[in-house]
């Protein structure tokens, strides 16, 4: 179902990147901003631009970062910035699957996990 929504979302994005006046120089600065000299431009194909309103595209990455930045700077004595990542590959995830389940067929685990392994850090 996810996969369906994401998928009508980017179709979307796609179909609408003339309204979203996005310009062609920003799909240039994209491609170089990968910082690899072997940047074929010729083999870039067709640049779809997302904008920052899709979750988890770069764009959104860093506005939540500018959004992250400008909590602290008004607060101004920050003592600490965390930043939580969870690992598929941890060993509470792995013997909870079933056998011939992925990660991926679990994603309630995973989340599970995620916060009683954050809840339990920052209690710490």
């Amino acid at each position: 179902m996810f996969a369906c929504i994401n998928q009508d979302r980017l179709q979307f994005i796609k179909t609408q990147q003339p309204r979203l006046q996005i310009t062609m120089l920003n799909g240039i600065e994209d491609a170089l901003s990968t910082n690899d000299d072997c940047v074929d431009l010729n083999q870039l194909g067709q640049h779809i631009i997302l904008p920052s309103s899709y979750l988890g595209g770069p764009r959104d990455m860093y506005q939540r970062y500018l959004d992250g930045m400008a909590i602290a700077q008004h607060f101004k004595k920050i003592d600490i910035f965390l930043t939580m990542t969870a690992n598929p590959n941890w060993p509470e995830i792995q013997r909870e699957l079933l056998p011939g389940q992925t990660v991926a067929d679990c994603p309630d685990l995973v989340s599970q996990v995620f916060n009683l392994t954050s809840s339990s850090s920052s209690n710490k």
